[in-house]
């Protein structure tokens, strides 16, 4: 499967601590007939708010699957997680191999 052209927009999430805010990967699962894992390409998630009062690792994850099942253009816009802004070299932004413009604003 290719995912291309999706937009998350104004999305406001009460936070109870959650290991994980977003996961873009490319992976197999039960359900697929090929068992490959496809491509994604030019998501946006654009005023995602994270809200409340408890502490989590709120991991954002980026990352392909190898070079032909790739992670391309993906766009982080005014993403906050208990009122911090996530900038590139965030502590809980982990963006991994086959990966290309990634864009954190």
């Amino acid at each position: 499967m290719k995912m291309q052209h999706v937009l998350f927009q104004n999305f406001t999430i009460h936070g109870e601590g959650q290991r994980e805010l977003i996961r873009i990967k490319p992976t197999v699962n039960q359900y697929m007939r090929t068992m490959t894992p496809g491509h994604i390409d030019d998501i946006t998630f654009k005023n995602i708010a994270v809200t409340g009062n408890v502490p989590g690792e709120y991991t954002i994850e980026l990352v392909g699957a190898d070079e032909n099942h790739t992670v391309n253009d993906v766009k982080l816009l005014g993403i906050s997680i208990l009122g911090n802004k996530i900038k590139p070299g965030a502590k809980n932004l982990k963006i991994g191999s086959y990966t290309s413009k990634i864009n954190i604003k």
